[in-house]
């Protein structure tokens, strides 16, 4: 049931503000999951307009009328603003939402609380007639209130699941792939699943979540970073000289000269496997020798940060999953008949963590961006904490997220 919360008094092409009473945080509204405060931060109002529908809006500030303003106001610490950005249309007829606002509510107009018939419209507005329907789970207060989604939408964005630590970001997560994959009832008129879920898996929080009485399902793959292979042969020149931080216009010849000479071509962004602990061997070759065959010291000099790097990665086993492999995990998943998930447990380094979602992106690009792919898989859902990828903004800026730490 709505009731009265307040009155609109002032209207901008960005919000409204309303007015209302401090006894309406007094009184809690009684709802199917206990009691809740009526008019709270991003809580839903609806508004009445001439056209018989309603604007519905969400509280985004609340505030004491300011000095300026109290000449409105008295008494003044009896009334409090709320600022309002609209988001939609109810139409009361036929019970459905739309999004946007052909027109604004008028000056004094009553402000009231959503209705569950609202809220409902609110929640399921992607959900066309007899398309895929997921049920993702239901609203807080009101829990007899479904709330559900259009799985081809949901998979086909940018998703992220935000909240403080212990929260429920990976139960969330958790939950919607299993309503997906498991015979669980919340997954609808779906008659032709083509979803490909590569999970990152940098807290081993997802290795068991598909498992049953007989262990793992054979269309799930687990991997650790022994088993990851990442090709560095997929890196183009650019990106190579951007992984061994190096810019120099005395050094980038030397590099290209001793990876044209490894690959045995010309162009240096050609995708040929080469020995990446050779690069080392070939760029010291290069250094001119004098009458006693020994190399220039100096040019030496200069060489040494490349290779170092170059040393760094072809000698710590950590990063073999890129140096020292020639296949390409990815793309013999995304090509797989039979397994649909791909769950990689990669509890390491943040340095080590990085160059592996960059390669891992790179190779769904790769992938997706051959014409002969591109039908092949509808959809794909890359999982992975938000603060991973903070860490790793400097080499990667290409990652769909889930969740916060």
């Amino acid at each position: 049931m709505a009731f009265k919360i307040g009155a609109v008094y002032r209207i901008t092409n960005r919000y409204l503000e309303i007015i209302h009473d401090k006894d309406i945080f007094l009184n809690p509204n009684s709802s199917g999951n206990g009691l809740h405060i009526v008019g709270m931060l991003n809580s839903y109002v609806s508004i009445p307009l001439f056209n018989s529908q309603n604007a519905i809006g969400i509280i985004f500030e609340q505030l004491e009328p300011s000095k300026e303003r109290e000449v409105l106001f008295s008494p003044k610490a009896n009334v409090i603003i709320s600022k309002i950005r609209l988001i939609g249309t109810f139409n009361p007829i036929n019970n459905t939402f739309k999004r946007g606002v052909d027109y604004f509510p008028t000056l004094d107009s009553d402000v009231f609380t959503v209705e569950e018939k609202q809220l409902e419209s609110i929640y399921n507005s992607t959900i066309k007639a007899d398309s895929a329907t997921l049920q993702v789970g239901s609203d807080i207060y009101f829990n007899q209130v479904n709330i559900n989604a259009d799985p081809n939408i949901l998979f086909g964005k940018h998703c992220a699941v935000f909240g403080n630590t212990g929260s429920g970001k990976s139960c969330t997560v958790t939950s919607i792939l299993q309503g997906i994959y498991l015979d669980k009832g919340r997954l609808q008129n779906a008659t032709n699943k083509h979803l490909k879920t590569i999970i990152i898996d940098s807290n081993e929080e997802y290795s068991g979540i598909f498992n049953d009485e007989k262990g793992k399902p054979a269309w799930v793959v687990l991997k650790d970073y022994t088993d990851l292979e990442l090709s560095h042969k997929d890196l183009s020149f650019y990106e190579l000289t951007q992984l061994l931080k190096e810019d120099s216009p005395n050094v980038i010849p030397y590099l290209k000269s001793a990876v044209e000479k490894l690959k045995g071509s010309k162009n240096v962004d050609d995708k040929i496997y080469y020995d990446f602990a050779q690069l080392q061997v070939e760029i010291e070759n290069a250094v001119p020798v004098d009458r006693n065959g020994n190399r220039d010291n100096f040019t030496i000099g200069f060489l040494k940060h490349i290779i170092m790097r170059i040393k760094h990665f072809s000698s710590d086993e950590r990063f073999k999953a890129v140096f020292n492999k020639t296949g390409n995990t990815i793309e013999t998943f995304l090509n797989s008949e039979t397994e649909t998930v791909l769950i990689l447990s990669l509890r390491v380094a943040n340095d080590i963590l990085a160059l592996l979602v960059y390669m891992i992106s790179k190779s769904i690009f790769n992938y997706k961006s051959n014409p002969a792919h591109r039908q092949k898989i509808t959809f794909y859902w890359f999982w992975r904490r938000l603060t991973d990828i903070f860490r790793q903004h400097q080499l990667t800026k290409s990652t769909t997220i889930t969740s916060t730490n």
